[in-house]
């Protein structure tokens, strides 16, 4: 019995209304799905539409451009498309959550790491000192960083850039989001760092049953997350399959393309 999709996006488009006056018609026709513990990877090359799917569903635009949307965007059945602003500020972080590119642009670099982490909480219900620094610890420890307790106390400069991404994703599931987003989390780390913080996104599908949504440009790294990918084109899904059969024998020219570029393909 296939369980209901957490997330379940439906003839999704998506126009760009710029400050001089153009239109851009960035998403046509998008549809997918992602169940409870499943992962999808969205690859493509710059300018497909990846990030602004992303933005899409976790409704948030960019400060130059307004985003109009069309379709559903159902979240558990709901469709964002259709809620209140104070609606989708409230699933913030319960329902959606997400893990940026870099953290040293998500994180504040004056502010400790155990506030940050915790911040999502605090919003929710009031935390003394030693409270927050408890909970940043556990959430820290969680995500494996080690001596959490530490690096609770530290501020983001003091931390490596692997430890960061971990701080970050610990922001981002503080309070059990049932969808994780993350957009290009890897770009900024080398390979050693790049693989430890994928298999923590694996772990944390298996062990909190999180839909994982990865928006990257890197064929790796969707080979690596495995479960489903889908490939953009100007806007539109031209193939979604499973990752190995899809990244192995891809059906539609474009995949190929993408697969025949990868560094070390076989030409």
């Amino acid at each position: 019995m296939t369980s209901a999709p957490v997330l379940d996006v439906r003839s999704l488009d998506t126009v760009l209304h710029t400050p001089d006056g153009r239109s851009l018609h960035v998403l046509h026709g998008v549809g997918l799905t992602i169940a409870a513990g499943e992962c999808l990877g969205v690859v493509g090359e710059s300018g497909s539409g990846k990030s602004v799917l992303a933005r899409t569903v976790l409704g948030v635009e960019s400060r130059t451009t307004r985003a109009v949307a069309t379709g559903e965007v159902r979240l558990n059945g709901e469709d964002l498309l259709a809620a209140t602003p104070a609606r989708r500020a409230a699933l913030l972080g319960t329902g959606i959550a997400m893990v940026h590119q870099d953290p040293m642009t998500s994180l504040n670099p004056v502010v400790r790491i155990a506030e940050q982490v915790t911040e999502s909480i605090t919003n929710r219900r009031r935390l003394s000192r030693r409270e927050r620094l408890r909970t940043a610890a556990e959430l820290l420890a969680a995500v494996d960083v080690p001596d959490p307790a530490r690096r609770a106390r530290a501020h983001p400069h003091e931390l490596s850039g692997g430890l960061r991404q971990r701080a970050a994703i610990a922001l981002a599931v503080c309070c059990g989001p049932e969808l994780l987003i993350a957009d290009e989390p890897t770009t900024a780390l080398d390979a050693l760092v790049r693989g430890r913080i994928l298999d923590l996104f694996t772990a944390l599908r298996a062990e909190r049953g999180i839909a994982l949504l990865v928006v990257t440009h890197d064929l790796a790294v969707a080979r690596r997350i495995g479960g489903t990918v889908a490939v953009m084109r100007a806007g539109r899904v031209v193939e979604l399959g499973p990752a190995e059969r899809l990244l192995e024998t891809p059906e539609h020219a474009f995949t190929a393309a993408l697969v025949a570029a990868e560094p070390g393909a076989r030409r």
